[in-house]
């Protein structure tokens, strides 16, 4: 099945005026680093963080006021049900939801991986995201933009010419799927939803190895919102705003 159709790349209207983002899963690597784009960048930030995190505490302290910080963790669906009450009398012209997980040992193949670990990858990256975005949607304005981190090792077209990662891998198929079950019921709607692969970026999941440093990275992602945002229907596209195929 193609990419759908209805998503062509466009130049919209990004500007920072009264705008607001929800970012989930802020506390580290990429999320951490789109606190800061949108902050700098003039946004109104909510983010989320699973335990206390210093280095988002100070990015809010330095954001002037821009950057308000809700503790969540993705997993737990009463704690996603009782933010969206919480967060009840506020619209958000983006919901980016960056948590996931990886591997604890990518080298190992799907049947040497403990089957709690492959639950742990499987609900992290893959439902949780789609629940939240269920819980969440009324919170996101009817031209909104849904963003979900997603990684091109989920594609199933893309075979990828090296060994491991199977767990993850597999994840982040299961979420594109779901994404596009999740675009399918909700189809007619002008929202835009997006799948983004960051490229390799130096962050504890990529590791220190990366080519893309953080701040290029984060900044990067910002810039494919700002092309997508409001363009409506779904894509999965990587770094540089071209189409994955699924």
């Amino acid at each position: 099945m193609a990419q759908t159709a209805e998503v062509s790349k466009g130049s919209q209207d990004f500007r920072p005026d009264e705008k607001n983002v929800l970012l989930v899963g802020a506390s580290r690597g990429l999320g951490l680093g789109l606190v800061k784009s949108f902050s700098t960048h003039g946004w109104k930030v909510v983010a989320t963080e699973r335990t206390t995190s210093a280095a988002l505490r100070a990015v809010a302290a330095s954001a002037n006021g821009r950057v308000r910080i809700e503790r969540l963790d993705i997993d737990d669906t009463q704690l996603v049900q009782s933010l969206c009450r919480k967060l009840s009398k506020e619209l958000f012209d983006v919901i980016f939801i960056v948590a996931g997980v990886r591997d604890e040992d990518p080298n190992k193949p799907i049947h040497e991986v403990p089957a709690q670990e492959a639950a742990r990858l499987f609900i992290t990256n893959a439902y949780s995201p789609i629940f939240f975005a269920e819980t969440f949607l009324d919170r996101l304005k009817l031209d909104g933009t849904l963003a979900i981190m997603t990684s091109r090792l989920g594609s199933l077209e893309l075979v990828p010419t090296f060994d491991g990662w199977e767990a993850y891998r597999a994840s982040k198929a299961a979420l594109n799927i779901l994404a596009r079950c999740f675009h399918q019921r909700h189809s007619g709607e002008r929202r835009t939803i997006l799948l983004v692969h960051p490229g390799w970026v130096k962050t504890d999941l990529g590791g220190a190895d990366a080519p893309i440093e953080l701040a290029t990275g984060a900044e990067g992602v910002y810039r494919i919102l700002g092309k997508w945002h409001g363009e409506g229907g779904l894509a999965f596209v990587d770094n540089e705003s071209n189409l994955i195929p699924w």
